[in-house]
């Protein structure tokens, strides 16, 4: 009896494991895995090279995050991504940010300049590394801002990817929130008060630097905007960065450039980010840029059935389980093929 017990729970676990392994083996990461560091603002930045197996060189990508604590993988929402890239023999390099993970300093007290210079400096310590061929940077969301203050600082780089960039600071807060009101209960006058209330607070940032804190907190605690108030750190950021604005660096843009926008994105105006960057690039003669407008695809080009909040719960549970099926058709396909012959 004891015997056919133990037979029966080593087939069980037998049976977890053979499930566990299926579940989690699209999050893992095709390519070998090397700790690397360097050091910006006198800070050690610490960051993973992931390329390849069974190649002496190769092109590499350098992500660049978006807004928020991101570490090297942003919690895995990259490796899939990372994947596309690993597949086909690109290397990606990522690094946690500041403050985030083993890396040293604090993201909230940068400017997108302050990232810019980051990034440069990793470029600098990858240029050392005699296996690589060439370095392209993707810049998701937030990420656009910094490529194009990069762009006025160096051009120490051979292409650039680009996934839902937004233009200006301030009217990408305003299209957001029109989003969001769009698919809130509230009434009329209650969604006019909520502008007027935003349009308050983002003036109030403008005008003060974290000195004003306190004040902010006072001023709109028991208001339509009570529950969305902001940490200190935020509230540095915000101020920080307010009036970025990214059409001055795309104009130093002359390298092969993708820019992929998803169609149903809900956090940037896709369509007139679009337009800006195709205006500035017939203006320039940029005939190596590419873009589109991804149909079917959120602000991270997956499928727009997960642009709704409550749909993010089950985006994981379909990531793991159909892996790169939660990206919007022909994403990843476009991604891996464009730089693998833009990377020569």
């Amino acid at each position: 009896m004891l015997n056919k017990t133990v037979v029966i729970a080593g087939s069980l676990l037998l049976i977890i494991a053979a499930l566990t392994f299926k579940i989690y083996w699209p999050l893992s990461i095709h390519g070998n895995k090397e700790e690397v560091s360097f050091i910006n603002d006198n800070s050690k930045i610490s960051a993973s090279l992931y390329y390849p197996r069974k190649k002496e060189s190769f092109s590499v990508v350098i992500f660049i995050h978006g807004d928020g604590a991101s570490d090297r993988t942003s919690g895995g929402n990259y490796n899939i991504m990372m994947n596309a890239f690993l597949d086909r023999g690109i290397a990606c390099f990522s690094y946690d940010k500041p403050g985030i993970g083993n890396s040293e300093g604090n993201w909230l007290t940068q400017t997108m300049k302050d990232r810019a210079i980051e990034v440069n400096s990793a470029i600098t310590k990858l240029e050392k590394d005699k296996r690589i061929t060439s370095i392209g940077l993707l810049g998701l969301s937030q990420g656009g801002w910094v490529l194009s203050e990069l762009a006025q600082i160096t051009t120490d780089y051979d292409y650039i990817i680009l996934i839902g960039g937004a233009i200006d600071w301030i009217s990408q807060g305003k299209y957001y929130t029109e989003q969001k009101l769009a698919k809130s209960m509230m009434t009329d006058s209650q969604k006019a008060e909520y502008r007027l209330q935003n349009k308050m607070i983002d003036q109030f940032i403008i005008d003060n630097d974290y000195s004003g804190y306190l004040e902010y907190l006072k001023s709109f605690k028991k208001t339509e905007y009570e529950n969305n108030l902001i940490s200190k750190g935020r509230f540095e950021f915000f101020h920080k960065n307010v009036n970025v604005n990214a059409k001055a660096g795309i104009y130093y843009i002359h390298s092969p450039f993708l820019g992929l926008f998803g169609e149903k994105d809900r956090n940037v105006d896709a369509r007139e980010s679009l337009t800006v960057y195709d205006t500035i690039f017939r203006e320039t003669g940029n005939t190596k840029a590419e873009l589109h407008l991804v149909k079917n695809a959120n602000h991270s080009l997956l499928k727009s059935r997960y642009e709704d909040f409550s749909a993010k719960k089950m985006m994981w549970l379909e990531m793991l389980l159909a892996g790169k099926k939660i990206y919007a058709d022909g994403v990843l396909e476009t991604l891996g093929s464009w730089t693998l012959e833009n990377s020569d």
